[in-house]
């Protein structure tokens, strides 16, 4: 038996957009900005010989480029199968129509997002072959052709299970609210399931609150695994008591706008397997437990999937904008000619969200320095690259998350080469989160004490000679005058 960890990977061969052929349009489509529409199908599915419904097959489409993909398809060619398979679309499936071959369509897939077409595959009354082939490609108005993606479809003798974990459309969740995971899972195998292993998996900043006591949480990968003793027959499908709901939660300072991702698994479930590593013991929340509806009392029995590429669910939620604050940090430098200041400005989030993340975004928060005129850069932090000539601008980005609260600085070391200039600044671009752009822009004064950064200030304001002497002379004749009046009143 696998091991209930092992179980839980996604076993599926991905095709990525290539560049097989240029999206052709107008003009005006051929200045819009490219799309990727990324295709990804099951390696291969194993359909029972003794079913009567449907095996499910899954074509996942994914836009991780910043642009919108306008008029997407996906062609589904299914000539590769046999007579003794054939292809039905499933009546929910309403973005997809079939006459010589399957064509899935929708309007547009916006950036970040995704979208999962399900295809039937069943025997067919008759003898002859019992594997065939069947091939995917995407494309979009403004996106290439994707490579070709293959699955290979069998029949398989005897009794069989097989769970199928229907797909999650994409929703909004706003930071720091909670919502339900609408899970649904099929057996559309054929041999009745006695137990179900269920798991979620999500990823910073996305989190499972209130785990039940038939569920065990493990903090490091994020993963929620609980298991429920129900039997689940041929064709039947289960979903989660409203009364014990699976949840997911988005942390409130959470960056957006952006999609993250996760996913359900379901497996039936395995006696026989190793330990699992001890849980956290704060991830527990005692008696409740976990149920999944109609409800039995089923002894747990382990079983095989026959097919482990559909018993995973992509969970896509996207975060709508939360704010971010981007405060620009200046600097004040001073000292003689010659001699090497540090220059020290930096970026602060005042928050409420983290920022967004360098690699979740094709943007990334940046600053433009401005090193003040009389200065010559000597050293430049490893964050930054000059940015035009002259050597006194530089684009720096942090290596770090910048999180809520948090402060960034970058490091110059200048040395005072001439008399001060023009002013230098920083100015920050804290991206669509930065709602106060105010304070996006600091300045970066140098003061090399007049004179071009001499060791000793020059003499500025009035002469002082004529004055004191003028003074001296006042005073005396004042003290000559005192002299002579005490003088004349003793004589008399």
């Amino acid at each position: 038996m696998r091991s209930l960890r092992q179980m839980f990977r996604i076993g599926l061969a991905v095709s990525l957009a290539g560049l097989l052929s240029p999206a052709v349009g107008s003009p005006a489509e051929a200045r819009e900005p490219a799309a990727v529409v990324a295709l990804t199908a099951p390696s291969q599915v194993r359909v029972p010989e003794a079913t009567t419904s449907p095996k499910s097959a899954k074509f996942l489409i994914e836009n991780p480029s910043g642009q919108t993909a306008r008029n997407v398809s996906v062609r589904i060619d299914v000539a590769g199968l046999p007579d003794t398979i054939t292809t039905v679309i499933p009546a929910e499936e309403r973005g997809c129509r079939q006459v010589e071959e399957i064509v899935c369509t929708l309007p547009e897939l916006a950036a970040g997002s995704a979208h999962t077409f399900t295809v039937g595959v069943l025997p067919a009354p008759g003898a002859g072959a019992r594997s065939g082939t069947i091939t995917a490609k995407s494309r979009a108005d403004n996106a290439a052709e994707s490579y070709p993606a293959t699955t290979q479809v069998a029949l398989v003798r005897g009794s069989r299970h097989d769970l199928f974990v229907a797909a999650i459309d994409e929703f909004e969740l706003a930071a720091g609210k909670t919502a339900e995971l609408p899970v649904a899972i099929r057996n559309e195998g054929s041999a009745t399931v006695s137990s179900v292993s269920i798991g979620v998996q999500v990823f910073a900043p996305l989190e499972t609150p209130d785990p039940y006591g038939n569920c065990e949480y493990f903090a490091p990968n994020r993963t929620l695994i609980c298991r429920v003793d129900q039997p689940l027959a041929p064709g039947e499908t289960l979903v989660v008591d409203p009364a014990t709901p699976l949840l997911v939660k988005v942390a409130a300072n959470a960056p957006g706008p952006y999609t993250y991702r996760g996913k359900v698994s379901a497996y039936p479930y395995v006696d026989e397997e190793p330990p699992l590593p001890e849980p956290d013991s704060a991830g527990r929340s005692g008696g409740r437990q976990l149920r999944l509806v109609p409800a039995s009392t089923a002894a747990r029995v382990p079983v095989e999937d026959v097919n482990e590429d559909d018993n995973t669910s992509l969970v896509s939620i996207r975060v709508p904008l939360n704010p971010a604050d981007s405060v620009a940090l200046g600097a004040s430098v001073s000292g003689p000619l010659g001699v090497t200041k540090t220059v020290r400005v930096g970026i602060r989030n005042d928050g409420p969200a983290d920022v967004l993340l360098p690699d979740v975004e094709p943007w990334r928060p940046s600053a433009l320095v401005t090193i003040p005129e009389g200065l010559s850069v000597q050293r430049f932090p490893a964050e930054c690259e000059a940015d035009g000539t002259g050597g006194l601008r530089y684009r720096c980005y942090p290596a770090d998350p910048l999180r809520a609260g948090a402060t960034v600085h970058f490091e110059f070391a200048a040395e005072v080469a001439g008399p001060a200039g023009a002013a230098g600044s920083i100015v920050v671009d804290g991206g669509v989160q930065d709602l106060e752009t105010a304070n996006n822009t600091a300045t970066i004064t140098f003061d090399d004490g007049g004179g071009g950064g001499a060791d000793e200030l020059p003499i500025t304001g009035t002469p002082t000679g004529p004055t004191a002497t003028f003074g001296t002379l006042l005073v005396t004749a004042g003290v000559l005058c005192v002299v002579l009046t005490r003088r004349r009143r003793q004589e008399a």
